[in-house]
């Protein structure tokens, strides 16, 4: 089992990461609103989390070069508003695995968890609403301009933002294979 795996993957050209920074997104693919967890005694609200479609050149560039079979491709907002310093805990909803490459980290680290009494790896589209039935297994501060392969069917986090946390993403079910790529365990 693995939580997330650092890749030595190409860099997305400057000009799509440019575009991403200075235009508005375009259509959501799909959106997931903020959600209220309980979190010692208190509620806090997730950060909205829409997904929205790429261009046609960047899509076509990642398949290209990063992953030729995908289930979707798409740039990740995670929306700072004063109190929503959270991507809430969470396992994917449409995908086992993501590969990510982060343009804006949002200052926020990548946490991984277990609830008690349960298995880490679970079904897709689940959300505890308590933190504090969770174990934190693993956290990681994600460097912006790399690629991580994260596994999406163990519960996860995005905490501590305190602005707009932005990413490109492959969307994947099975593990890919990138031949002779090396791969950093120690991330």
């Amino acid at each position: 089992m693995f939580y997330c795996k650092l890749l030595d993957l190409p860099k997305i050209p400057e000009h799509f990461v440019q575009e991403i920074l200075t235009q508005e997104p375009g259509e959501v693919l799909r959106d997931y609103p903020g959600w209220v967890h309980t979190k010692e005694g208190g509620q806090v609200m997730s950060a909205r989390n829409p997904f929205y479609y790429t261009s046609n050149e960047l899509e076509q560039w990642l398949k290209e070069n990063i992953a030729p079979e995908y289930n979707d491709v798409g740039v990740r907002y995670a929306h700072y508003e004063p109190g929503t310093t959270t991507a809430g805990v969470h396992t994917d909803q449409t995908r086992r695995y993501v590969l990510q490459y982060l343009i804006k980290t949002g200052n926020g680290q990548l946490k991984f968890w277990q609830e008690k009494g349960q298995p880490a790896v679970r079904d897709g589209r689940y959300t505890p609403n308590n933190y504090d039935s969770l174990e934190l297994l693993e956290s990681f501060d994600l460097p912006e301009g790399v690629w991580v392969l994260l596994n999406t069917n163990i519960l996860h986090s995005v905490e501590g933002l305190n602005s707009d946390r932005i990413s490109v993403q492959v969307s994947l079910n099975q593990l890919p294979s990138f031949g002779n790529i090396t791969v950093d365990f120690n991330i």
